[in-house]
């Protein structure tokens, strides 16, 4: 639902991409391994630069967080994404690779607010979002729940 895809210019919805439903599987131009569920506001694209709100499940179903909050992409007049790369039993460091990648590609193809980066994660997704804010990602805001401790690996 993309065009544009592999130029400089801003990817923006063409017909078949429609503001408001979830696309489960947006993939990297940079990296083809990676992946992120996407939905659009209504009235994208638009010309102010838009949030951009980086959901992360514990379970790599980047489309489950979507389906359910998709209403207040609209409401918010923002981007939402969702990891489909991250996921519990995942060394972190791997989770957050795949999430710059993944925030990184939207931001090339999407009119968005670079400023207004919010990262959202629930139970594993909110240990590797806290993480990602923790070393300094230039997060506008995290919202977390339900995470246990961080434990280094074997």
């Amino acid at each position: 639902c993309l065009s544009n895809a592999g130029s400089h210019e801003k990817s923006i919805a063409i017909p078949s991409c429609k503001p408001d439903s979830v696309y489960a599987s947006i993939i990297s131009l940079s990296e083809p391994g990676v992946s992120y569920s996407l939905v659009l506001p209504a009235g994208y694209p638009s010309t102010k630069k838009q949030p951009l709100f980086v959901f992360l499940d514990p379970h790599a179903a980047g489309s489950l967080p979507l389906v359910q909050y998709k209403s207040l992409a609209t409401k918010y007049e923002a981007v939402f994404i969702g990891s489909n790369n991250s996921k519990n039993g995942m060394p972190v460091e791997e989770s957050i690779r795949n999430t710059k990648l993944s925030i990184a590609d939207a931001l090339s193809r999407f009119n968005l607010d670079e400023q207004a980066v919010f990262l959202v994660g629930f139970s594993g997704g909110a240990r590797v979002a806290g993480a990602m804010f923790a070393q300094g990602f230039p997060a506008a805001g995290l919202i977390a729940c339900s995470a246990g401790e961080m434990r280094p690996g074997p």
